[in-house]
C-alpha cells in the first residue's frame, strides 16, 4: 500500500446494476486487487468517503483516544463505525457500493470520485457544483488545517 498516496482530481465512473464501480486508474496504486477499500457515509454531506486501510488506521489512531474522554467524539466515532463498510477490491479494480451506500448518496448510474488529498469522496454527479469555487476551497482547507487534517 502506498502511504504517500494523495488523492486529487475528479473522475466520473459508471456504476453497474449490482453496484460495482471502478476506482479511478490514477488511484489504482492505493487500491490493488485483493486489498481493502473503506467506504464511509459522510456525516457532513450526502456523499461517501473512500479510504485506504492506512488512512483508516491513521484516522482511528488519531480519533480513538479522544473518544475515551469526549462523549461527543465517541458518539461521532460510533456513528461512523455503523455507517462504514470494508470492501475488497476486485481483480478488475472495482469495489461494491452496497445498496445502502448508494441509497445514502443517491448514486445510481454513475459516481463522481473527487480527491480530497488523504481520501476521496464519492458523489452523485448531479449533487456537485459544476464550477470550481476557490474561495470555498480555501475555507475548507483552513477548516481542515484547524482540525489537524
Amino acid at each position: 500500500m502506498d502511504n504517500s498516496m494523495v488523492f486529487i482530481g475528479r473522475y466520473n465512473e459508471k456504476v453497474s446494476g449490482v453496484g460495482n464501480v471502478k476506482i479511478p486508474e490514477e488511484w489504482a496504486v492505493a487500491f490493488p486487487p485483493g486489498s481493502t477499500a473503506y467506504v464511509v457515509q459522510s456525516l457532513d454531506s450526502k456523499s461517501l468517503c473512500l479510504l485506504t486501510p492506512d488512512a483508516m488506521t491513521k484516522f482511528t489512531a488519531e480519533v480513538g483516544p479522544k473518544a475515551l474522554f469526549d462523549p461527543e467524539v465517541k458518539a461521532a466515532l460510533d456513528k461512523l463505525g455503523e455507517k462504514s463498510e470494508a470492501q475488497t477490491v476486485n481483480s478488475d479494480g472495482t469495489i461494491l457500493l452496497s445498496g445502502a451506500m448508494r441509497a445514502y448518496a443517491n448514486i445510481e448510474e454513475s459516481a463522481e470520485f473527487v480527491g480530497v488529498f488523504r481520501y476521496a469522496r464519492i458523489w452523485n454527479p448531479s449533487a456537485l457544483p459544476l464550477e470550481h469555487d476557490p474561495e470555498a476551497d480555501a475555507e475548507i482547507g483552513k477548516a481542515l488545517d484547524e482540525k489537524g487534517f
